[in-house]
């Protein structure tokens, strides 16, 4: 089976992959206290970002620090907040689990809740992907 690539990871793919860029990679991590498989990011300091990945230059790191406010960030920032929230979602999923298992009222509604919005996440999903299936099958032939 492969292995499955988070949407972030695909979206950061392109950035570690190609040297003009990578800085911009390094710095997202490093901003948002990720690592990888080889580095921790988060213990970088702000004059390590300077000196590693903008090779002492400070107008190189304002550039990466005025990227933070385009729509190319903004789409990575996104893909991160769903991640984390999935995964925030899953934590609050088994915990109110427990809770209704235990008989707690509150927390039966809340679990009902959940698995509703759940089933309908489900569905708006394989909507979307049988849309964007529709989509790619269409060959542009015009029917007369």
């Amino acid at each position: 089976m492969a292995r499955q690539i988070s949407l972030l990871n695909q979206a950061l793919k392109q950035y570690w992959k190609n040297t003009t860029t990578y800085p911009k990679y390094a710095y997202f991590m490093w901003r948002n206290k990720l690592a990888n498989a080889n580095r921790d990011f988060s213990e970088l300091t702000e004059q390590d970002i300077i000196e590693k990945y903008c090779k002492g230059s400070m107008k190189k790191y304002g550039n990466l620090r005025q990227w933070e406010n385009t729509e190319e960030y903004a789409e990575l920032m996104n893909l991160l907040l769903l991640e984390k929230s999935n995964k925030d979602f899953v934590e609050i999923y088994n915990a109110v689990s427990e809770k209704a298992k235990q008989g707690d009222d509150k927390a039966v509604k809340t679990f009902l809740a959940l698995q509703n919005e759940l089933k309908k996440s489900i569905k708006a999903k394989k909507s979307n992907k049988a849309e964007k299936e529709e989509i790619e099958e269409d060959d542009d032939l015009i029917l007369e």
